[in-house]
């Protein structure tokens, strides 16, 4: 089963110390990813219909702006509530998410990597492990400039024009370098995240038909 992109949605608050905003996953093996990103603030907790996500990869600048990755393997399929929690209060916090299906349900996330800031056009590379992976991106550009997705970057969610939250939509095969470029108009303050998805494994011939040897084959005889 190929992997394939499930659905995006966003939230935000500017001031307290929590905010929640839903999202609906459908579909068989499903996963989802949610990045988050806030100013002189710590992500204390992600949760989605209550159950925890765990972060899987966070960049920290020295202005203590920080941006995050969380994932759960197996979300609750329908509407539910994505809840973002964090402190200290009365700050600006964004969450994006995205869910896709066709991901295995252990050994995620295949693999993380990210940059923590650069000039235009800014690029980051992820060293997948598993076959037919793909690449979930989370964009954010501290200067509130333009983003713009450029190579092996399909744009998703782009309500904020300095967020981007995507995928590379395609398999990623063999496994190996995938390199994910955004460009914007100039300053230094941005920052990519990503993480690959496994896809479920395809059951090779000998695991639906096992090999049989002769005595097996001629019934003993």
């Amino acid at each position: 089963m190929a992997i394939a992109f499930d659905a995006v949605s966003f939230g935000a608050v500017e001031f307290g110390n929590s905010f929640t905003f839903s999202h609906t996953c459908t579909g068989s093996n499903r996963i989802l990813h949610v990045f988050v990103t806030g100013e002189d603030v710590v992500i204390d907790s992600v949760t989605y219909n209550s159950v925890a996500l765990t972060k899987i990869k966070e960049v920290i600048l020295a202005s203590a702006s920080r941006s995050s990755i969380w994932e759960l393997v197996n979300p609750a399929s329908g509407a539910n509530t994505v809840a973002v929690n964090f402190t200290p209060i009365d700050k600006y916090i964004r969450a994006q998410s995205i869910s896709h299906t066709g991901a295995s349900q252990s050994a995620q996330p295949d693999a993380t990597a990210s940059i923590g800031s650069g000039a235009s056009p800014l690029s980051s590379t992820i060293t997948t492990i598993a076959d037919n992976c793909w690449s979930v991106v989370g964009i954010t550009n501290y200067g509130a400039l333009q983003l713009t997705a450029s190579t092996n970057v399909t744009a998703r969610e782009t309500s904020r024009i300095y967020l981007m939250l995507g995928d590379n939509n395609a398999d990623i095969t063999p496994a190996g370098n995938l390199t994910q470029t955004v460009t914007y108009a100039s300053g230094t303050d941005c920052r990519i995240l990503q993480a690959s998805i496994a896809p479920v494994a395809v059951p090779g011939v000998g695991d639906i038909f096992p090999i049989m040897t002769g005595r097996q084959f001629w019934g003993g005889r």
